[in-house]
C-alpha cells in the first residue's frame, strides 16, 4: 500500500500486497477514497466497510457486511440498530433495536454462550417470536418455548438484604428436601424429559406436621398464624394448620363464610362427583332465579328456593311457603303449625296431628286415624271410605260437623262456580250454587220435579211452599191446609202482611184479618208532602205547569197533567184528580190514599172536608164560593196535623 499527502490530506490508493505501518495512523480531518464515501474502511472486495456520513450532516456510523446493512448508530436519538433481515436501513424505536432471525435460528439477542463446540451456556436469550430465556441454554438452537422461560440447573435469588431472608429455589427431580425450610420449584421439572408439568411447589416440615406448602401471616408467631395450609395427604386449611378434611375452613371471628361469585345473567353453585358421575349439585339457577339442591344431576331439582323464600320439593316452581310435588308417607306424627299444602298423595300410617292449615292438591289415603287440630284445606280430592266427624266422633253419619260454631264453606276462584250438589243414584237433583257474576241459586235440576219447603208443627209436617216446576207456579200452604199460614214482618210490624190459611184472609198490617183484603193504614209517620196509596206513574210531564210534590193535578184530554183549579169546570169537575209526590211521573201521583200536605189553603180540621182551590195546584178547607166555580170534595182531614184522606169525590157542583 502506498499513501501520499495531497492537500491537507491523506490519500490511499490500492496496491497488490499491503504495507503495515508501524506506528498508528493519526488522521485529524476525514477519510475519502476513489468509491465516493466520506470515510472508508473496506475489504479487498469492497463488501464490507463502515461509512460515517453519505450527505452531508447524517451523523450517522453504518457498519456493512457482504454489501448489507448490518448495524447503525445515530447521533439524532443516540440509537443503535442491529439487523440481519437484509431490509437495509430502518428508523429504530429504542436506543438498542434488534431485527431479524438470528444467527443461530431464531435468536434476537444472547447474553453469553460461544466458546468451542457451544459449551458455554447462554445466561439471557430473546428471540424473535417474544420469548425470553433465563439460566443454562444451551447452543445456538437452544430456544425458549415461553414468554419467560427459566432453565438450568441449582440456582438460588435471594430476596431482600441479610442471610436472614426467604430465598426462591428450583430443585431438579433428583434433589432432596430440605428440612424445616420453605422450598419452591416454580416451571417445568425435568425440562425437555416425561414430567413436564408446571408446578408451584413446597416441600418440608414444619412444627411436627407434614407440610407441603403453606402461607403464613407471621413467622414469629408461635405456632403460626395459616392463611393457607397444605398437607402432605392432600388436605387443606383456610386460617388453620389442624385440616382432617379434603378442605378445611376455620376462623376465630363469628362468621365463617365461603363466597361463589359470577357476573349477572350467570350460574353459580357446587358440584360433587364421584368416579367421574354426578352425585350433588347446589346450583343458583339464574334463568329461574331459584337455588336448587339436587342428588345426581344439578337438573333433578330435588329441593328448590325462590327469591321469595318459598320452598319446592320435586318443583322449581312453589306456590307456598313449602310446595310438595309428589307423595308424602311418614310412619309417625307430622305436625303442621302453618299452612302445608301436599301436590300429590300424602300416606300416613299412624297419627297425624295438624295445628293449622293442611292443604292438599290430590288424594290423601290413611290407614289409621287422620286428626286436624286446625283448620284443613285440601286442594284436590279427599276420598273417606267411612264416616268423617269434624268437631264430633261421625258415629253413624257419613258427615258430622259439630262445634260452637259450626259452618260448612265451599270456596271456588273469583270467576269459577261454587256448588252443593244432591245426588240420588247418580243423578244430580238438585244443587246450591254461586254464579260466575255472584248470583246465589238454588236449583231443582230434574224436569217436572217441585221443590218443597216443609216444616214441623208439634210433630206434625206440613208443606209450607211448593215451586211446582210443572206450572212455573209459587204454591204457599200446597196442601190447603187449614193450619198453615204466611206472613211477612217488616222493621217494627210484624204483620206486614199475612194469609190466614184457615180463613182463606189476606191482611196487611192484621194477623186477624176480617175481609177478604183488610188493610190497616196509620198515616202518622208521614213527613211533609210525602203520602201513599194507589199511585199513578203514567201520563206526561207539562212544560210550563211542572210537577212538584204536593201539588193537586189534573189529567187532561192530552194525557198531560196539569194544575187543577175550582174557578173552571174543565181543570176541576169531571176530571181525574191526583197528588204529585215529587217532580217527575216517575215519583209518582197520588190517586187515593194518604198525604201530608205542607200548603193547605184555610185552617186544617180534624174530621173536615177538603176542597179544590180557587189557587191553582192547591187544596183547600175553605169550600169555593164564587160564581162559577166548582165545589168538589177531594178528601177529609185525620187526627194528624195537615194529613187528608185523599179520596176525591165523583160528584161536584158548579155555583
Amino acid at each position: 500500500m502506498t499513501w501520499k499527502f495531497n492537500s491537507g490530506s491523506v490519500v490511499f490508493s490500492s496496491a497488490s500486497s499491503v504495507t503495515a505501518l508501524g506506528q498508528p495512523l493519526e488522521v485529524t480531518g476525514y477519510v475519502s477514497s476513489s468509491l465516493g464515501y466520506q470515510g472508508l474502511l473496506t475489504d479487498a472486495d469492497r463488501d464490507t466497510y463502515v461509512t460515517t456520513e453519505e450527505t452531508d450532516d447524517e451523523d450517522k456510523i453504518k457498519f456493512y457486511t457482504g454489501g448489507n446493512l448490518r448495524m447503525m448508530m445515530r447521533n439524532t436519538d443516540q440509537s443503535v440498530m442491529i439487523t440481519d433481515n437484509n431490509v437495509g436501513e430502518f428508523t429504530p424505536q429504542a436506543l438498542l433495536h434488534i431485527s431479524g432471525a438470528g444467527a443461530g435460528g431464531d435468536q434476537l439477542f444472547i447474553v453469553g454462550g460461544g466458546g468451542a463446540g457451544n459449551y458455554y451456556p447462554n445466561a439471557i436469550v430473546v428471540d424473535q417470536n417474544g420469548h425470553v430465556g433465563i439460566g443454562n441454554w444451551q447452543g445456538d438452537n437452544a430456544n425458549p418455548l415461553h414468554a419467560l422461560d427459566v432453565s438450568g440447573g441449582m440456582c438460588q435469588t435471594v430476596i431482600g438484604p441479610g442471610t436472614s431472608c426467604n430465598f426462591l429455589q428450583k430443585f431438579s427431580s433428583s434433589a432432596s428436601s430440605i428440612q424445616g425450610q420453605t422450598i419452591w420449584t416454580i416451571g417445568p421439572e425435568n425440562y425437555g424429559g416425561d414430567a413436564q408439568q408446571w408446578k408451584i411447589k413446597v416441600s418440608g416440615a414444619t412444627q411436627g406436621t407434614s407440610e407441603v406448602f403453606s402461607i403464613i401471616t407471621s413467622e414469629t408467631q408461635q405456632p403460626p398464624a395459616h392463611c393457607i395450609f397444605v398437607a402432605s395427604n392432600g388436605e387443606v386449611g383456610i386460617g388453620t394448620a389442624g385440616v382432617d378434611e379434603k378442605l378445611h375452613v376455620q376462623t376465630s371471628s363469628a362468621e365463617c363464610r365461603i363466597r361463589l361469585e359470577t357476573d349477572d345473567g350467570y350460574d353459580v353453585g357446587i358440584l360433587g362427583y364421584q368416579a367421574s358421575t354426578q352425585k350433588l349439585g347446589l346450583i343458583y339457577d339464574d334463568s329461574d332465579d331459584v337455588v336448587t339442591f339436587s342428588y345426581g344431576a344439578a337438573t333433578n331439582n330435588h329441593i328448590c328456593i325462590d327469591s321469595n323464600g318459598k320452598v319446592g320439593v320435586n318443583t322449581k316452581t312453589p306456590s307456598h311457603v313449602l310446595t310438595i310435588a309428589g307423595a308424602v308417607s311418614g310412619s309417625s306424627t307430622l305436625e303442621a303449625v302453618g299452612a302445608t299444602i301436599l301436590g300429590s298423595t300424602l300416606n300416613v300410617t299412624g297419627a297425624a296431628t295438624m295445628a293449622g292449615k293442611v292443604s292438599v292438591d290430590n288424594e290423601i289415603s290413611g290407614s289409621g286415624t287422620l286428626q286436624a287440630a286446625g283448620a284443613t284445606i285440601l286442594g284436590s280430592t279427599l276420598s273417606v271410605s267411612g264416616n268423617v266427624g269434624i268437631g264430633v266422633d261421625a258415629g253413624s253419619n257419613e258427615l258430622h260437623v259439630s262445634g260452637t260454631t259450626a259452618a260448612i264453606i265451599i270456596e271456588s276462584n273469583a270467576a269459577s262456580i261454587a256448588s252443593l250438589q244432591l245426588q240420588q243414584g247418580g243423578t244430580t237433583y238438585g244443587r246450591l250454587q254461586i254464579g260466575g257474576g255472584g248470583v246465589f241459586n238454588i236449583e231443582n235440576l230434574v224436569a217436572d220435579e217441585d221443590m218443597v219447603f216443609k216444616v214441623n208443627d208439634g210433630g206434625s209436617t206440613r208443606t209450607a211452599l211448593t215451586l211446582d216446576s210443572s206450572v212455573s207456579e209459587v204454591i204457599v200452604n200446597n196442601g190447603a191446609d187449614s193450619l198453615v199460614d204466611f206472613r211477612v214482618e217488616g222493621a217494627t210490624e210484624d204483620h206486614l202482611l199475612f194469609v190466614d190459611g184457615s180463613a182463606d184472609l189476606i191482611g196487611i198490617k192484621t194477623d186477624s184479618p176480617k175481609v177478604a183484603l183488610d188493610v190497616h193504614h196509620n198515616p202518622t209517620g208521614l213527613s211533609d208532602d210525602t203520602g201513599g196509596g194507589d199511585v199513578a206513574v203514567w201520563g206526561a210531564e207539562d212544560g210550563t205547569e211542572t210537577l212538584a210534590a204536593g201539588k193537586l193535578m189534573y189529567l187532561n184530554t192530552s194525557g198531560v197533567w196539569k194544575y187543577a183549579a175550582a174557578d173552571a169546570v174543565s181543570t176541576s169537575g169531571g176530571v181525574l184528580l191526583a197528588i204529585a209526590l215529587g217532580t217527575s211521573i216517575s215519583d209518582g201521583l197520588l190517586l187515593r190514599g194518604y198525604f201530608d200536605a205542607a200548603t193547605i189553603q184555610g185552617s186544617f180540621v180534624k174530621g173536615g172536608v177538603c176542597y179544590v182551590s180557587e189557587t191553582a195546584g192547591v187544596i183547600d178547607f175553605t169550600r169555593p164560593s164564587a160564581s162559577g166555580d166548582t165545589v168538589r170534595v177531594v178528601g177529609y182531614g185525620t187526627n194528624t196535623a195537615n194529613v187528608i184522606y185523599f179520596n176525591p169525590s165523583g160528584d161536584w157542583i158548579e155555583l
